[in-house]
Parts: structure tokens; sequence; C-alpha cells
């Protein structure tokens, strides 16, 4: 039980400490003397690592989760630590470039494990993840400001944060984490495998057309507000992040109602459709907040029972299969914005209700239980493996 409840916080600590770079954008900026532009490259070199640490995933299917998921910390601690001490751009960018890949190896290996250990209770234990992942996101910016107001400054948090890594990679390197099973497969041979299978495709497209909108809508209906409806800047962003307190009930709900399967994302995702063509109609105050609130409330109906799905589509190939899916998805960042251009040309209500049939197609893909077969040289080799129950895992 310990050891489950430390690998659930491992989503805390790693939305907590990936937030502090955003949260103390302003103070990092002056401090080192940094232009917006250099500014902006450290934001967007994290998630840039984040996407090569993708490889993590497979690896995790194949190499030890432990060391992964230990070797992971320790390194996110030296990122923090650079952060800490750091006193040039160069040294910034590098250290948010290998951040973003440590972030994967830590996050996915213990996060695969914490899958392998769950067996039933994978959807409530998942929301327990994602809620105090959703705690973390929330304390990071709040930590900076008490920090700014305490005269401590942003380079005692880094500093704070590289120690508490040091820890969980020390702790994580003496569990005895589920090791793989990879069922006889290479590398090579589960990816074309995990691409046979339909089922991953449609996930995908789930994901392309669910994951990519949230933020973007949120920015959209917020600069809307400003420019149409007159609201400040502070009143807007405050409606608007209305949604991140439904986020966490939603998750928190999650985690004592348990959902549904695919029952539960298509409620989900006509429960989003509404809140956000409300959103694009809608100006008054209390129907945009309470709007962006099930905004988030539904995000995270949907994403536990999502998560759920997928690790439960190839057992012995779950981090492949992420792995699969988020590469396949990568065409959906193209999706804000193109309907951004749309809003340039259109006015942001049409934007904001175009954004708005993003959850209607993805129930129209869940209510869609087949999908067409691929081509025969993509399904020509490798069997593929999609037997739900495997035994018992040795540990690694």
């Amino acid at each position: 039980m310990g050891m489950v409840l430390g690998l659930v916080l491992v989503d805390a600590a790693d939305e907590w400490f990936s937030y502090l770079p955003a949260s103390a954008a302003p103070q990092i900026r002056v401090d080192l003397g940094l232009s917006y532009a250099q500014l902006g490259s450290l934001l967007v070199l994290l998630p840039a690592g984040g996407m090569l640490g993708n490889a993590t995933l497979v690896a995790a299917d194949f190499v030890s989760r432990r060391v992964i998921a230990a070797s992971g910390a320790l390194v996110y601690a030296g990122c923090l630590a650079a952060f800490a001490l750091g006193d040039s751009f160069a040294v910034l960018a590098v250290a948010s470039l290998v951040w973003g890949a440590a972030s994967d190896a830590f996050v996915h290996g213990a996060g695969l494990a914490l899958a392998d250990l769950a067996g039933d209770d994978l959807d409530a234990i998942l929301a327990g993840k994602d809620l105090m992942g959703s705690l973390g996101t929330i304390a990071s910016p709040l930590c900076v400001a008490i920090a700014a107001s305490a005269g401590i400054g942003w380079r005692p948090l880094f500093g704070a944060a590289a120690v508490v890594m040091v820890l969980f990679g020390v702790w994580l390197a003496f569990q005895p984490l589920p090791a793989p099973a990879s069922g006889g497969h290479t590398p090579w041979t589960a990816i074309r495998g995990t691409l046979r299978d339909r089922r991953v495709w449609r996930m995908t497209v789930v994901l392309l057309l669910w994951d990519t909108i949230e933020a973007p809508f949120l920015g959209l209906a917020a600069a809307s507000l400003v420019a149409t409806q007159g609201y400040s800047a502070g009143a807007a962003a405050l409606l608007i992040g209305t949604w991140t307190l439904g986020a966490t009930l939603g998750f928190a709900v999650t985690t004592v109602w348990p959902p549904h399967g695919e029952a539960t994302m298509r409620r989900a995702a006509t429960l989003r459709c509404a809140a956000m063509a409300a959103m694009a109609i809608a100006g008054t105050p209390a129907v945009v907040g309470a709007a962006a609130f099930v905004v988030g409330l539904s995000g995270a109906r949907f994403w536990v029972p999502y998560q759920s799905a997928v690790l439960r589509l190839r057992p012995d190939q779950r981090g492949t299969t992420w792995a699969v899916i988020a590469g396949l998805s990568i065409p959906g960042l193209a999706i804000p914005p193109l309907l951004g251009a749309l809003a340039d040309q259109h006015g942001s209500q049409v934007g904001l209700f175009v954004f708005a049939l993003m959850p209607a197609l993805t129930l129209v893909v869940l209510l869609t239980p087949v999908v067409p077969r691929l081509p025969t040289w993509l399904s020509s080799r490798c069997s593929s493996d999609t037997s739900a129950g495997r035994s018992r895992r040795p540990t690694s």
C-alpha cells in the first residue's frame, strides 16, 4: 500500500515542479536579463524534451521500470539544481530540454508500474493519481507567489524541489516495482503489432480530437471576453480559471464514483460540447464561469476512463501503446492554429463554436465501435497479442 501511495504522488511532484518555470517566468527573466524570445524558448524546451522522452514509454515494456523511474528522478533533480544555480540562458536551456525527457522517464516508469499493481482498482487509482497531479498544478504558482511575497525568491524553490526529487529517486531505486512482460516481442515487433491494432487507431483519433483543444479554447474564450464583451484581462482570467476547480473536483469525484468505461466518456463528451457551446453564446459572468467549470469537470471524467481503456488495450505493451498513440496524435497540434485562423477571419464566436464541435466529433468516434481495416502492408507481419489476462509479474 505504501508503494502504491508513493507512485500515486509521482504525478503530484511532477506537475508541481514542471510548472515552476512558467510560474516564476517574470522573476527568471528579470534576474537573468533574458529577452522574451529566450524566456519563450525556455518554456517550450521542456515539453520538447518530453517528446524525446516518449522513447522511455517503449523502453518501459522491456527495461526495468525501477531503473527508468529512479534514474529519471535523479536526472530531474539535476535539472532543477541547474535552474537553482545557473546564471545563463544556455545552462537553463540545456537543463530545460533534459528536464522534459527526465520527467517522462520518471512519470512513465512509475505510472506503468502503478498500472500493473492496480489490478481491478485501476480506474480509482488513476483518478487519485490525476487528482494529486491537479493539486500539484495549483500548488506551483501558489508557492512562487508565497516565496515572492516573503522575499525568498525563485531559486530556493528549485533547490528544494531538487532535494525532493533526489529523495524520490532513492526511494524508487529500492522499490520492487513490477517488471515488464514483453510477451516475447522486441521493441520493433511490439510497435508493428500495436500499429496493426485497429483499437489503437480509434483511441488515437479520440485523443487527437480531445486533448489538443482545451487550453487553446479557454485562451480564445478569455480573449473573446476581453475583445467583445469588455471584460478586463483579470476578470476574464478569473472566470476561465474556474475550469481548474472543475477538473480537481472531477478527479476527486472519480476516486469515489468510478467511471463506466466508454459510457462515461460519451457522457463527458456530450457535457463538454454543451458547456463549450454555452461559452460561445453567453457573455454573462455566471454562465461563462459555470461553463468553464463544466469544461474542467467533463475533462476529468473523460480522462480517467480514457487512460484506463488505453492501458487495458495491450496489457503487455502498455508503454508502447501509449507511445504509438502519442506519436500518431501529433497532427492534432495543427487543429488549434487552424481554428484560430478561422476566428481571425470570421470572429471569435465562430471559432469558439467550431472548437465546440471537437467533443461532438469525439462522441461520434466513441459511438463507432469499428474502424476500417488497415492497409495490408501494415498488417502483413507480427501477430497481434490482444489478450486481456496475463500471469503475475516478477519484480524488477
